[in-house]
Order: C-alpha cells, then structure tokens, then sequence
C-alpha cells in the first residue's frame, strides 16, 4: 500500500461534525458537539505530519473546542503528556515523556509548563527533583551530566538553581567525595562558602566564578567552577 493512499485511510477516519468547532489549526475532530463546539470525549489528529515525521493527536476531554480535563497528547513516536489539561495546554498533575534518552518528567503543570512540584528520570534512575518553573528547575536536587547523551559526571547538588545552574544557596557533592556549600552563580562557587576536601581539609572564605580567592588574589584556580560538575572530577 502507497504511503499517500495509507494517509488518506488515516484522516478519513477523522471527520469534523458539520459546525463543530475545535480551537486548533490543522487538526480534525471526531467526537462529541455540544452547541458548535468539542465538548466532552473526542479525538483530533494533525491534518499533516510534522517534523518527527507523524501526525499529531489528541484523545480525551474537550471543553467549548479545547482540550479540557484528563487527555492524552501525543507529539511523536515515543514523546507525550498524559494528564490533565485546562483551556487547551497541560495544567494540573501529568506525565511527559521527552522525545529521547528515556527521559520522563511526572508532576505538576502549568499553561503548558513544568511548573511546581515533581521530578524527572533518565532511563528510570533520578536525574532532578523539586520545584520547576516554567520547564526549569528553581530548587531542588539535581544529578549533574555530562554530554547530549546524559551521561551521569557523579556529582550531586542540592539548593537553588537559576536557568538551570546552580544558584544563589546551595551544596554539591562531588564524585571524588569534596563538598561545597555556600553561594553560588551561573553554575559556580561564588561568594562566601566552604569547601572541604576528601581527605578533610577545610578551605573557607571567598570565592569568585569557581576560583578561590584570598587578599583580592586567586589561590586555587577552578576550584568549584561549574565544569568541574560535568568532569566528573
């Protein structure tokens, strides 16, 4: 069977009911109206494949044309969110599964958004927990990585973050067993905190962007700078 007649059998299945509106472009519509509207269960599928090669579609809740209580959206082959939904966009307690590296985030949603409490694994182990806002985590537990392919470094930091990186107040822990705690911005050691070694020497004071500084002069380059999380040192 040729591809365009096996997409033709797809979309005929969706037929959008005469004056049933649904409030997205390029989608089909089979399911309940209620005064013009999607409203109660239905289905609707992309009229065209996007870049994951695959048509779009949703199943579940519909209110006056959107997407509205418990549903299913599906993206592509493996990526999704299952949960519920509010005025069209992913709001409330939900599931959603990234399009790779087994990477799924459960918990809280907002307007479309990871937004509050939940936690997101790599291939099931834990990789971040706490509280997100708008797709990023803004405090919690996070294990750092290396490269595209999320390769665990070993280190873990808990605290504050700000665009992803550690920020503000927090504490990691190194794959070699050092700690820090203290201040931190953009991913580095920065301000006042305590750095302590393997063996149990104490370096506190000030730090600046990763270096340790004492009298206004660097003594211990790259000290906790942030690449040292993705080195794995």
């Amino acid at each position: 069977m040729s591809k365009l007649v096996w997409n033709i059998i797809i979309l005929s299945v969706f037929v959008v009911a005469d004056n049933c509106q649904i409030d997205r472009n390029g989608f089909l519509y089979k399911g309940k109206c209620i005064n013009g509207k999607a409203n109660g269960y239905g289905q609707m599928i992309s009229n065209e494949k996007n870049l994951y090669d695959f048509y779009e579609k949703y199943d579940g809740q519909f209110k006056n044309g959107k997407p509205h209580g418990q549903g299913k959206f599906q993206y592509s082959k493996n990526s999704f969110y299952e949960g519920q939904f509010q005025n069209g966009e992913s709001h409330g307690k939900g599931v959603f599964v990234f399009e790779y590296a087994n990477k799924v985030y459960r918990g809280e949603f907002k307007n479309g958004y990871r937004h509050g409490l939940g936690s997101t694994t790599i291939d099931g182990k834990l990789f971040e927990k706490g509280e997100f806002d708008r797709n990023a985590l803004k405090k919690g537990l996070k294990h750092m990585y290396s490269g595209s392919k999320y390769k665990y470094s070993g280190s873990i930091y808990k605290g504050e973050f700000f665009d992803g990186y550690p920020s503000e107040v927090g504490t990691a822990k190194y794959v070699n067993g050092d700690t820090y705690s203290g201040q931190w911005r953009g991913g580095n050691c920065h301000g006042k905190g305590m750095y302590i070694r393997n063996n149990g020497r104490v370096i506190e004071g000030t730090f600046y962007f990763g270096d340790y500084v004492y009298n206004n002069q660097i003594k211990i380059k790259g000290l906790c700078d942030k690449e040292k999380f993705w080195r794995g040192e």
